[in-house]
Order: structure tokens, then sequence, then C-alpha cells
């Protein structure tokens, strides 16, 4: 190798430390102050001028777009696989949960990736359709096995799982578990194919997850406040249908 083809990789082995450093900082700061943070304070841990981040991720979707790549990709993976398997109120569920899970990694991120779905300019646009995709397949299936109501739409499931995963971000994990268990219990249908009760499913009864919600302790945006009504909602109304006395 000669000197000159030396000088002329060398800047490249730089920029691809630097990139490495810039996406370990940011995730770091992200962790720490959400998905608003300051970009300079990015820079400034990586050692780095702004300048170098910008050259790297000319916006701030661009770079949250890097950091969630290689996590797409295995909840993209996930969504496969459920898809092939044969229990369509469990693959929901587990979709939800990990969906949840993946937009409540940083305080922001969830409201980010909402704007991503309808957002054709945004860094973050294709891997939003995708994610929508699957919630839309697997939300219609489940619909068409009757696992859960007829009236329930991939909007539905997608408000809810947005919800949970607020939830996670500004109060706990274990609060956007709850709410979960809540939405799942009220999106079933009145009467599971199998004569299953939700504790046999692995949730919590509607009446424990709402007395145990957490998110009594948030203070609520209206738009959140609306979002959680309707999960409420959607739970009461399973309630009422599964006591409603037999006509038979």
């Amino acid at each position: 190798m000669s000197i000159g083809q030396s000088r002329r990789r060398q800047p490249r082995a730089d920029a691809q430390r630097n990139r490495g450093r810039l996406l370990t900082e940011a995730d770091s700061v992200f962790r720490e102050r959400g998905t608003d943070a300051p970009l300079e304070a990015i820079a400034r841990q990586a050692d780095v001028a702004i300048g170098t981040l910008y050259g790297h991720f000319p916006t701030r979707r661009a770079l949250v777009a890097a950091l969630l790549h290689d996590r797409n990709d295995e909840l993209f993976q996930l969504g496969d696989r459920l898809l092939a398997e044969p229990s369509a109120l469990r693959t929901l569920t587990e979709w939800m949960r990990a969906v949840a899970r993946h937009a409540a990694a940083y305080r922001g991120l969830a409201a980010m990736l909402t704007d991503g779905v309808a957002n054709d300019r945004s860094e973050l646009h294709d891997s939003c359709l995708r994610m929508a995709g699957f919630t839309e397949k697997l939300t219609a299936r489940a619909r068409h096995v009757g696992a859960i109501r007829r009236d329930i739409t991939a909007a539905d499931v997608s408000a809810l799982i947005g919800a949970a995963a607020w939830t996670a971000e500004r109060s706990s994990a274990e609060g956007a578990e709850r709410l979960l268990n809540l939405a799942v219990n009220g999106i079933r249908a009145p009467e599971d194919p199998k004569g299953l009760t939700p504790a046999r499913h692995g949730l919590c009864s509607i009446d424990e997850a709402v007395g145990a919600s957490a998110l009594r302790k948030v203070e609520l945006c209206p738009q959140r406040r609306q979002v959680h009504d309707h999960a409420v909602a959607l739970a009461l109304t399973s309630r009422c249908q599964e006591r409603r006395p037999s006509t038979a």
C-alpha cells in the first residue's frame, strides 16, 4: 500500500470512529435528557465539533434514525415471526408490548415516531410505515378470527401503543404494562373462542388494571387523556358485554 493510499484512507477511518462516538453519546444523552436534548451536548461529549455531527447526521431525525437502525431490524424480524405464528390475540399483544418498549427508549421518541408515519420527508418515515404495516396485519388477523372486537382498527391499536409508550416515558414501565393489560382486555372479543378469561391469557383483570394504573399518578395533557379515556372505555365496554345476561 502506498503512502498516498494510506493517507486517503485515514480520514475514512477517523470519520467512522467519529460516527461511532456520536451514536454512543447520542444514546446516552437521549436516554438521560430525551430526544429534545441539545445536539451540541452530544458533540461535546463525543469530543467533536458540532459541524462534524451535522456532517454525519444533517437533522435530529437522521440521528435518531441511525440510533434505531439495528433495533428496527430486530423489531421487524419479530413482526415476521409473529405473523407466522397461529395465536392471533397473543401475537397482537406481544407486538403491542414490543412496539411500546421500542417507542419508549427515549423521552419524546413516541411523538417522533407518530410524526414519522405521516411525514414523508422524515428520515423515520419508511421504518414507521413498516411498523404500522405490521400493526395493521396483526390487528386485521385478530379481528378476522374473532379474537378482538370487530370495531377495533389498527388506528385504535396504534393509539393504545402510543399511550403505553408515553406512560413508560413519563411514569414507569410497570405503569405502561398495566395500561396495555387494560387495553388488551378492552379490545378482546366479548367471548373468547376457547372460553379463556383474561387472567388465563396472562393478563390482569379490568378492576386490577384500573385500580393499580400508574396513570392516576401522572398529569396527562388533553391529547393523552383522550387516548387513556379511550382505553378505559374499551375496557369497560368489554366488561359490560361479559356481564350481560345470556338471551339464549
